[in-house]
């Protein structure tokens, strides 16, 4: 079989790519689904999954926009208790979700699994169209066989949202950029940064960086025809829509909570100066644990590959890997304390890694093609198997080890409270929602994961110290306690 030399020698085997990519897909979707039925325990994916449910559940409930995701009273929630942190796209999809399929675990797991397998195949066909079908099946291959993103495909959260939409975003709008007078896909495009901006905060970066791309494709024509170019026009549009779709949701806040004093307030928290030493070898040794040494080399191998090729210029389709490079660096260093707790904060680094890593791949299998005369296609399919090889046991260890943990909760040893999950959901069950719960001392560390579970009004009380006064609720005042835990029995001859 003759060496390929390029992606239009290899039309004629479109089909054996395409088994290969449902093979890879099908794999990606199995690991994408363990565990989305499992209950909320401790844990990024227990705390993430019960608050954003219980958001979405007080939104149905009392008919309000806003995220009320810890509160469990009788009367509609008050300002103070609706987190503002982030945009409420996300709300509206789990009110979509819950409604059609209830309020369970996989139902509010099923928004982010698809968004995350969505995310997937958009990303093969972005990059089959801007870099050729070789670098798509190197893509996808890279993608799925990042731990961190199986591990984090169902994280009730905000990322894989945002990142389909910004890769849908900076598609089309590259898409549009190869027909510039394409009116309805720079449309599109702005349609697509608006979903983003909704769902999450580096939909604006992503705005930023689309903009000065359109700034510096209009400054080009100017120079060239010394006319209005039809690039700044459109880069007026997406500057009003940026500051439409903040206004929209900044004015929200202002009017719920009669200003944004909270807002920045969580804005210095977040983005509090830490020990830059301790908090890069922190996110080093996730980093580690969560991608493995391999996609750290593709990375660093491209980013060199990249700097190599500069004198050649700067393609458009270089926005695709150095956009979410970028936003992972903004979003990592002006976050720096959410940053050093979440280890989903940088997820939007493995779309760079995947593209990068592809073009570098493909380029290495075009010189050694060259070179050593390695047989055309196989060569290829060859090197997508020998990624799967070596790096597919390591990501399938590495999401048993995270989902046995929480989802990489980093916290040892694990309070896996199985069986207080399953006793929580029994009382809620058995009491329903008229119950006013006091949740003792002795049961340890009762958080958002097993409250959830009640859907009822509950508080804490101190250790053996019962509330002086019960509060009124329409149905049982009910008191949780572990019985091992009191010494002096005598203490419960009350109740």
């Amino acid at each position: 079989m003759a060496a390929f030399r390029s992606e239009t020698e290899l039309e004629n085997k479109v089909w054996l790519f395409r088994v290969f990519f449902l093979a890879i897909a099908l794999f990606f979707a199995l690991l994408c689904l363990y565990g989305i039925g499992n209950y909320w325990q401790w844990g990024h994916d227990g705390y993430m999954g019960a608050s954003m449910s219980q958001a979405a559940r007080n939104s149905l409930r009392f008919g309000v926009v806003g995220q009320a995701w810890q509160y469990f009273g009788f009367e509609p929630p008050k300002p103070a208790d609706f987190y503002t942190n982030h945009p409420l796209l996300l709300n509206f999809h789990l009110i979509v979700a819950h409604t059609l399929f209830g309020f369970s675990e996989w139902a509010a797991r099923l928004v982010p699994l698809s968004y995350t397998l969505a995310l997937f195949v958009l990303l093969w066909f972005v990059v089959r169209h801007f870099y050729g079908q070789l670098t798509a099946l190197f893509a996808v291959s890279i993608y799925a066989l990042i731990p961190q993103d199986v591990i984090f495909a169902h994280l009730v959260s905000h990322e894989q949202g945002g990142m389909f939409w910004c890769l849908a975003a900076l598609g089309v709008h590259l898409y549009w950029h190869e027909r510039q007078r394409a009116t309805r896909r720079a449309m599109l495009s702005f349609a697509c940064l608006c979903m983003a901006m909704q769902y999450d905060w580096p939909g604006y970066y992503l705005a930023f960086f689309i903009w000065l791309h359109q700034l510096g494709l209009g400054f080009a024509l100017w120079k060239k025809h010394r006319q209005w170019p039809f690039a700044w026009s459109l880069a007026l549009v997406l500057a009003v829509l940026v500051w439409i779709n903040a206004f929209v949701f900044f004015g929200w806040i202002y009017h719920l909570k009669g200003g944004l004093g909270e807002m920045i307030a969580s804005f210095r928290m977040r983005s509090q100066p830490l020990d830059w030493k301790h908090y890069l070898e922190s996110q080093w040794q996730w980093s580690k644990d969560l991608r493995g040494w391999l996609p750290h080399v593709l990375l660093t191998s491209w980013l060199l590959f990249r700097l190599l090729r500069l004198a050649k210029g700067f393609v458009s389709r270089d926005m695709i890997p150095f956009s979410f490079l970028l936003i992972q660096l903004v979003q990592s260093t002006l976050f720096k304390q959410a940053g050093s707790l979440h280890a989903y904060w940088t997820l939007y680094l493995n779309i760079a890694i995947a593209v990068g890593g592809a073009e570098l791949l493909y380029a290495l299998s075009l010189a050694a093609q060259r070179w050593f005369r390695f047989p055309g296609e196989r060569s290829v399919l060859l090197l997508v198997v020998g990624l799967f090889v070596f790096q597919a046991p390591f990501t399938v260890r590495q999401l048993r080890w995270a989902v046995s943990t929480g989802h990489a909760s980093y916290v040892e040893p694990y309070p896996e409270q199985f069986d207080k999950a399953m006793w929580f959901k029994e009382l809620g069950k058995r009491y329903g929602r008229h119950t006013h719960y006091f949740i003792d001392r002795s049961l340890g560390d009762v958080r958002i994961e097993l409250r959830y579970y009640l859907d009822a009004p509950n508080e804490d009380v101190h250790r053996f110290i019962l509330p002086v006064a019960k509060k009124q609720s329409p149905g049982k005042n009910v008191l949780l306690i572990d019985k091992q835990a009191v010494r002096n029995k005598k203490v419960l001859d009350s109740f």
